[in-house]
């Protein structure tokens, strides 16, 4: 039987007790970890005050935090929010004379040793692995960009938007701007479970681009309907340019006449049927490549491409004064061999990037 210090810990293993035996670079990280404000962890679980009751309590990982007063002989199961320090387990052990199990997001389980094994094995007490809240649980390779409690906050408001703020979202979604969908499906806004940045990328093609060019765009969504929002830099100039794009959108729509106005000004009898109007700036771009010569080049060279770009935006050389009917990117999907929505973004993104490396004809 191993030998029990003063904490009512396996000595080798009581991290109160060989505190001076760390090194100088280990005692400098501890010292970081227990000044640090913040919990970095990843795939976050729960908030505190969520989990509380019929033997179930969340604690956070952070010396002396409230969370870990509300243990006692009634608990059975621990969820830690943070890392699973030593220090941590020998607390709960000691605060939890009946405990039955200590549950860890997955990605924390990968950081677990024998010392965090050990006393847990001595009282009988099962280490798994589990998320507080499982509807807001994410892959294990996953991670949220912000924190869970940024998430309710962000979904509170959206649910019960209202005034100014509801007309500016409702405008949005008018507008076609596929940010909102995006928006709608990560905080489960239709009463379906809120789905991960993750499976966003694959769901709108985006698959490569990384998680954080998804969450600037969420984020970027919510700093331009509510500007109190806290958010990165990269959110808020993306909710400049979705204020600027909006505004551009607002003086085509003014009048009737302004559409066909618009519409000339691009050098065409009326839009493309169907377009989106937050496609508007590419269908421009298009309609410079055609002057300048360089959307014939890409249908010369890249066939393939164009003919993605035509049934995006309703528009080609041989029509280009009477535009066709824009297409979805699945919709493109089924009409070509029944590819990937993100196989017609990725193609429609390379056509784009070829136009622009193109040599303009003077």
């Amino acid at each position: 039987m191993s030998n029990r210090c003063k904490h009512g810990m396996i000595e080798q293993c009581c991290s109160f007790c060989n505190q001076n035996n760390f090194g100088e670079e280990e005692t400098l990280k501890r010292r970081q970890h227990e000044q640090n404000e913040s919990i970095a962890n990843g795939s976050a679980s729960a908030a505190s005050d969520l989990c509380i009751g019929n033997g179930f309590v969340l604690v956070y990982a952070k010396r002396g935090h409230t969370t870990h007063s509300l243990m006692d002989r009634t608990t059975r199961t621990v969820h830690i929010h943070g890392h699973p320090y030593v220090w941590l387990i020998e607390e709960i052990l000691v605060r939890c004379p009946n405990l039955e199990k200590i549950q860890l997001i997955p990605s924390m389980a990968k950081r677990l040793t024998d010392n965090h094994r050990q006393p847990c094995a001595l009282r009988n007490v099962e280490i798994v692995t589990g998320h507080a809240r499982p509807e807001l649980a994410w892959d294990e390779n996953d991670s949220r960009i912000c924190n869970l409690l940024n998430f309710y906050k962000q979904q509170t408001f959206l649910q019960t938007i209202n005034g100014e703020q509801k007309t500016l979202w409702d405008e949005l979604q008018d507008f076609g701007f596929e940010e909102t969908a995006m928006v709608i499906d990560y905080f489960g806004l239709t009463g379906n479970d809120p789905v991960p940045q993750a499976r966003l990328l694959d769901k709108y093609g985006f698959r490569g681009t990384g998680q954080t060019y998804i969450s600037t765009q969420i984020n970027g969504v919510i700093k331009y309907l509510n500007p109190e929002f806290r958010c990165g830099i990269e959110p808020e100039k993306y909710a400049v340019r979705i204020r600027n794009r909006v505004q551009k959108i607002r003086k085509i729509f003014e009048r009737k006449e302004m559409i066909e106005q618009y519409a000339n000004t691009l050098g065409l009898d009326s839009l493309p049927t169907n377009l989106k109007p937050a496609l508007f700036e590419q269908l421009e771009f298009l309609v410079k490549a055609r002057l300048d010569g360089r959307l014939a080049r890409l249908a010369r060279e890249y066939p393939r491409h164009y003919k993605i770009l035509c049934l995006r935006f309703g528009y080609r050389l041989e029509t280009q004064r009477i535009p066709e009917e824009a297409n979805t990117l699945q919709k493109i999907g089924e009409l070509l061999n029944n590819l990937t929505r993100e196989r017609i973004r990725q193609l429609e993104e390379v056509a784009f990037d070829l136009l622009d490396k193109f040599p303009v004809k003077q």
